[in-house]
């Protein structure tokens, strides 16, 4: 949030107006902004992710896996195994196994470190998949705590 009130005030004018261009953002807590409204907001952080269900998020990198294989950015042994890893993830959220999901997430992104040595991936792709795939064991993690 910005205040604009920071001091000492550096006044200007600003169409008539005279603005404090000294202000500055200030970081509050979302949970400290929730309860200043006369009926608080709930602030849930286990049950909705903006990301998706964890399978939505599963079927996203798989899918983002066979675009990959289908340009051609990806060799099609090397989707293979990384589609296995994923497909065995979905299952385990399928069944409620939230540690084997979190198991077969784990050993895809280390599936992905050897593409990039070996130039078989581009960095920036493979670093968007492991971002997305430690999101999701993250918030895997914090639902078992």
């Amino acid at each position: 949030m910005q205040d604009g009130d920071n001091e000492p005030q550096v006044l200007v004018e600003d169409d008539g107006e005279l603005e404090n261009i000294a202000s500055n953002f200030k970081f509050v807590p979302w949970q400290s902004v929730a309860v200043a409204f006369p009926t608080p907001l709930i602030v849930d952080t286990r049950t909705y992710h903006p990301r998706g269900t964890p399978l939505e998020q599963v079927n996203r990198l798989l899918d983002d896996v066979a675009a990959l294989v289908g340009d051609g950015e990806l060799r099609p042994d090397d989707g293979k195994n990384l589609h296995d890893r994923l497909t065995l993830a979905r299952v385990a959220l399928e069944n409620g196994s939230v540690r084997a999901a979190i198991v077969s997430l784990t050993t895809f992104q280390a599936q992905l470190v050897p593409l990039i040595a070996r130039d078989r991936l581009e960095r920036d792709i493979t670093l968007s998949l492991n971002f997305e795939a430690k999101a999701l064991e993250s918030w895997l993690e914090q639902g078992l705590r």
